[in-house]
């Protein structure tokens, strides 16, 4: 298998179930096991998912890029999509009492909380995610 694959998906919500099959590939190279690769659909569902619903509107004809990068027992993931971004800077705390009932809002808190490094790009566009097995 190569040591990097990219998945462009149309933006339409029912895309993410294709994340599994294509993170099933790179789980069997790194020896990862039930619970790791469960953070990382998580952790790659919530990226993609904020991509299409807020980067890209739900607009089908925009994309969303997810490149995965294998080395030795790390995984590295590029999500982006066609958007303007967002101030990931300034995002309101999920875990504050206001916020605790809202359905959503959780997205990059269980992105950072769960991945062992991150890091935005393009405005927001872009997000690096890196876990290490």
């Amino acid at each position: 298998m190569p040591n990097e694959e990219t998945l462009i998906i149309s933006s339409d919500p029912r895309n993410v179930e294709l994340l599994e099959p294509f993170l099933e590939e790179f789980s069997k190279q790194c020896e990862m096991g039930k619970d790791d690769f469960n953070d990382v659909l998580l952790v790659l569902t919530e990226a993609v998912n904020n991509c299409i619903i807020h980067g890209n509107n739900k607009n089908p004809d925009k994309f969303v890029y997810i490149t995965a990068n294998k080395s030795e027992c790390r995984l590295s993931f590029c999500v982006a999509d066609e958007g303007q971004g967002f101030d990931f800077h300034s995002l309101p705390d999920c875990t504050s009492d206001e916020r605790l009932n809202l359905p959503n809002g959780r997205g990059v808190f269980l992105i950072k909380a769960i991945a062992h490094r991150v890091h935005y790009q393009n405005n927001g566009s872009r997000v690096l995610i890196h876990f290490n097995f």
